[in-house]
């Protein structure tokens, strides 16, 4: 008998859970009324269809500890990328056992929520018990040579009881995108908004990280038991991204997110926010930069950075 825990553990995986294939009917009514995010509305809602083969879907859970919020990196797209790779090398280990097996693009929440494994939270994420929401998330679609059955052990309420009253993530939400009555609105997430090619000025003033926001994570008691990462992580260092060196933060986050050259834009942003008129030299660079995101991003980090250093060379002169 293959021991699937042990196989997800040795790929890097913290937790597993084996489910049967059904259809996920909630999933599929909120794709007809347009409800869900743009990323995730072409999803599988019945894997049945899909992976006819498969008698199996391996829910696999990578958590992470978030760095300190001073360090402005939002360490989830290193989680993110990490968790992949791990779910490749787990392919590798079952394929070389007999197993088939495929990455399976399935509604990750409503599976956990189907089978009472997550919760969910008033900021759109899912809580993973003592692991909070701090979780990436791969899925698998596995052949087992036995069909697979799972009954949960005291399976958990769909909305977690210690979020219906809380409102700490809607107090941190800098685009007030969490209503304290309908919840998460995905189309005011910062997060969402900085995927576009390129952002709005009010956008970007309120760019708390590198690649993203987790503000409502930082705020929830969910996460307070988590701990931070403390590793240096040099390569997200503004300097030496605003000097194009990418390779580095790209290896850790994953080539996607190098999209529109989203690293540097980002950096031009945020050198913007933290007052970093010293490195208005490296920001200038970028005005001649061809991609919108880039060139939108130093235009705007530029004006702000300059004006910065008239109001400091006044002070001095007062």
């Amino acid at each position: 008998m293959i021991d699937l825990s042990s196989l997800a553990k040795e790929a890097g995986f913290g937790r597993c859970w084996l489910f049967q294939p059904a259809p996920f009917s909630r999933y599929q009514s909120r794709q007809k009324e347009g409800t869900l995010h743009p990323l995730g509305q072409n999803l599988n809602w019945n894997p049945k269809e899909v992976y006819p083969w498969a008698n199996g879907l391996l829910l696999l859970l990578w958590p992470y500890k978030p760095l300190p919020r001073e360090r402005q990196i939002s360490g989830y797209y290193m989680a993110s990328n990490a968790a992949y790779h791990g779910a490749g090398e787990l392919i590798r280990l079952l394929e070389e056992r007999g197993i088939q097996v495929q990455r399976a693009d399935v509604p990750v929440r409503e599976l956990a929520l189907q089978h009472g494994v997550g919760q969910m939270l008033k900021n759109g994420l899912t809580c993973w018990g003592e692991l909070g929401s701090r979780v990436a998330v791969q899925v698998l679609a596995v052949a087992l040579p036995e069909p697979v059955t799972y009954d949960p052990d005291g399976a958990l309420p769909r909305i977690n009881p210690l979020c219906k009253g809380c409102s700490l993530c809607r107090e941190s939400c800098p685009t007030h995108a969490i209503d304290q009555e309908t919840g998460f609105c995905y189309r005011d997430c910062l997060r969402g908004r900085i995927e576009k090619e390129t952002m709005e000025e009010e956008i970007m003033a309120r760019l708390p990280a590198l690649f993203g926001c987790e503000l409502c994570q930082y705020a929830c008691p969910l996460n307070g038991g988590i701990g931070e990462d403390e590793k240096a992580y040099p390569a997200f260092g503004l300097e030496s991204l605003l000097r194009g060196e990418t390779g580095p933060v790209l290896a850790l986050v994953g080539k996607n997110l190098n999209k529109g050259g989203r690293p540097i834009a980002h950096a031009c942003i945020l050198a913007a926010n933290n007052g970093r008129t010293d490195l208005l030299p490296l920001v200038t660079q970028h005005l001649a930069d061809q991609r919108p995101q880039v060139q939108q991003a130093a235009q705007w980090a530029v004006k702000r950075l300059e004006s910065l250093e008239k109001t400091s060379e006044i002070k001095k002169d007062g």
